[in-house]
């Protein structure tokens, strides 16, 4: 069975707190073990450890600050779960533990890239996107809850944007879109983070389709009706 390998771990506290949009808050991590810190590659994210917690939450890298030492990540805010419960009543100067980096995906510069994702992924899509050279082609699809979810993208690079309000039925219009779209392995890179159970439909009607996992990267991040769910068959 094949053993993950074991990350570093660092001693921060929150700094800053901030609401990007009514339903994504900011949080930006600070500590001198940082100084060791390193993030290179896009969409790479760390395990958090609240309140002497043992059990880490995964969390997209949103933004990393060598020079100031910051780590900052967004969280959606769903009030639920222990990293739910922990960022409504967080404060500028609790302690967090940071494990990692991790990530598997890898940009392939010849290919056009395909972002699909929820709410959750928007972290995500969007440290991938910032980090594609100006020549890269992208279509990133985002399916949010509610229109307020949506955030301002102005990165002056060859992207296209969806976004897909969904108020119902979540993963629905997701994967529609994903449906009429004509993806070639040949010529397509896909990455897919959403609901466990949207994703792994995705990842089998790509994988019917010819892509593998050198152009399919997908990854459940929640599961509906579940409050802790880990994705046993995530590409992570």
């Amino acid at each position: 069975m094949h053993q993950r390998p074991i990350y570093r771990v660092y001693d921060t506290v929150v700094r800053h707190i901030e609401d990007i949009t009514p339903r994504m808050r900011r949080v930006t991590l600070h500590g001198d073990s940082l100084a060791d810190f390193s993030s290179d590659r896009p969409g790479q994210w760390v395990k958090l450890f609240f309140d002497e917690s043992e059990k880490g939450r995964a969390f997209t890298i949103r933004h990393w600050r060598p020079e100031p030492r910051e780590l900052v990540v967004d969280f959606v805010r769903h009030g639920h779960g222990l990293a739910g419960g922990w960022l409504a009543t967080a404060t500028p100067g609790l302690p967090v533990r940071v494990a990692g980096p991790r990530s598997d995906f890898r940009f392939q510069p010849d290919r056009q890239l395909f972002l699909f994702g929820d709410e959750t992924a928007i972290p995500a899509i969007l440290a991938i996107a910032e980090s594609l050279p100006k020549t890269a082609r992208a279509l990133a699809v985002i399916e949010v809850s509610d229109a307020a979810a949506k955030q301002k993208v102005d990165l002056g690079r060859n992207i296209h944007w969806t976004w897909l309000v969904n108020e119902r039925q979540p993963g629905s219009l997701l994967q529609a879109y994903a449906r009429h779209l004509l993806l070639s392995p040949e010529s397509s890179q896909i990455w897919v983070a959403c609901e466990c159970s949207t994703a792994r439909t995705l990842r089998c009607e790509f994988g019917r389709l010819g892509f593998d996992k050198a152009s399919l990267h997908a990854s459940g991040y929640w599961k509906s009706g579940e409050v802790e769910h880990v994705d046993t068959d995530s590409d992570y």
